[in-house]
Order: structure tokens, then C-alpha cells, then sequence
């Protein structure tokens, strides 16, 4: 028997498909697009670690593309559910509100969501980016901005930023080196950082590393190299978990 969530929740569906796409696509980018040189110093007994820009350039528009199809199926789902709870609106008008400020809110929302229970409205005001302590960097802030982003032109996701560097001796110890995630943008040449050599290290011990780097969004209104496949789970939780609180309305 079909029920009135079935389309939202099929939406929702199709947003998970595209971001598990995108996470298998972006791995496979950050493992070619950038290494770590090492230049060991043996008698200062230290290691220094620089980038190599390995010349694939920015990332694949494949990956603003899907990044543009989990937000709009996101959106959709929220959308979809006003369309049904909504029937004192016209249907062109019919929407989810995604406001900033209160007063947008108190103005414009009304007219979107006329003919919901008073449960269901207190709902969405509860989802309001307006309501959290940093509204630029909520999740349905950001929703909205990539989405409308995306009407318009592919979304510029593609900055890599350096997350963590790894490096194993054999035989020895293995480093963790954590840079601060997306908030960097890597250039060939870059000096990452440097660390202290194992005691009994030789110049012909062989060293290995691995160099962690993600996609980031470019912008998001006021936010800036936000990683991007942490962003999209986290918008589909927050979206699923908003959806499951309608469910005592139908």
C-alpha cells in the first residue's frame, strides 16, 4: 500500500545513492591528485614533508554535478512535504521556509505554509537556521545556498585541502601529522611541516607515507573551503531526522 511519504522518502533515497557516489569519486581524485615528498636530514635528524601537485588540476565537474543532485533531492524532500501539509496555499506558492532572520521568517513563511497544523509549523520554526548560535553554518543554510548555487552554474566544490599526512618506517615508528582540515588550499611545493627522525634511522631505510587531502566547497555564503562529503551526510541527517518528526501528520 503506497503512503503519502513514499515520494519524499524515495528522494531521500536518491540523495544517499548520489553521496555514496561522490564519496567513492572523491577518493579515488585525492589519491592522484597530490603526494608528499619527504627530504630526510639524517645529521640534523629530522624530516622534512613538502607537496607535490601531481598536475590533475582542479577535480571533476562530475563532482559538482552530483553535489548539485543530493542537494536538490534534499531540498525536494523538504519541499515535497509542505506541498502536502499545506493545503491553503496555492500550489505555486507552496514551499519550505529556509530563513536567516527572524523577521524574514514572521514576514514570508506564512504565505508558504498556510494550512499546516500548528505541530507541523512548530516544526519547521524549530529548523530555522535563525535559531541556531551561527546560522550561516547551518545545515539548512547551507542547503538552501548550494542549491540555489546549483541552479544557476555547476558548484564550485573542488578545492582540496589538506587533511593529515601519515608516515611509516618500517620496522619503526609511524607518524600522524594532522593539518587543519579544509581550511587550507595545497600548492606544489608547499613545506608541510617537519618531524624528528627515529634513532637508528639510516639515509638507506625506506620511508613510506600517505597524504590525506579532501574536497572542499569553495564557498557557501560567508563559509568558506567547507569539506565537502562531511557537509552533504550531514545535511542528509539533518533532513531525514526533520522528515521523520512529520510522521504524526499522516
Amino acid at each position: 500500500m503506497s503512503h503519502q511519504l513514499d515520494g519524499v522518502k524515495a528522494k531521500i533515497e536518491r540523495a544517499v545513492k548520489h553521496i555514496e557516489q561522490f564519496d567513492r569519486d572523491i577518493h579515488r581524485f585525492e589519491r592522484e591528485a597530490y603526494t608528499v615528498r619527504l627530504e630526510p636530514d639524517v645529521n640534523a635528524r629530522t624530516l622534512n614533508l613538502f607537496l607535490v601537485d601531481m598536475g590533475l588540476g582542479d577535480p571533476p565537474v562530475d563532482l559538482g554535478l552530483l553535489a548539485g543532485e543530493v542537494v536538490y533531492q534534499l531540498r525536494s524532500a523538504l519541499d515535497h512535504i509542505v506541498y502536502i501539509l499545506a493545503n491553503q496555499t496555492p500550489k505555486g506558492k507552496r514551499g519550505f521556509p529556509i530563513f536567516k532572520e527572524p523577521k524574514e521568517y514572521e514576514t514570508r513563511a506564512p504565505s508558504m505554509i498556510k494550512g499546516i497544523s500548528p505541530r507541523a509549523e512548530a516544526i519547521i520554526q524549530a529548523a530555522q537556521p535563525f535559531q541556531a548560535s551561527t546560522p550561516d553554518q547551518h545545515p539548512l543554510r547551507m542547503l538552501n545556498k548550494l542549491n540555489n548555487t546549483d541552479k544557476h552554474r555547476v558548484i564550485p566544490s573542488c578545492s582540496i585541502c589538506i587533511s593529515q599526512t601519515n608516515i611509516d618506517f618500517p620496522g619503526g615508528p609511524i607518524y600522524f601529522i594532522n593539518f587543519e582540515p579544509g581550511k587550507r588550499v595545497p600548492k606544489d611545493g608547499t613545506k608541510l611541516g617537519r618531524v624528528n627522525l627515529p634513532v637508528g634511522l639510516t639515509p638507506e631505510m625506506k620511508m613510506n607515507s600517505e597524504a590525506l587531502f579532501t574536497v572542499a566547497f569553495k564557498e557557501i555564503g560567508l563559509t568558506k573551503l567547507e569539506p565537502a562529503a562531511p557537509l552533504l551526510y550531514h545535511m542528509l541527517g539533518f533532513v531525514s531526522c526533520l522528515v521523520d518528526q512529520f510522521l504524526r501528520e499522516f
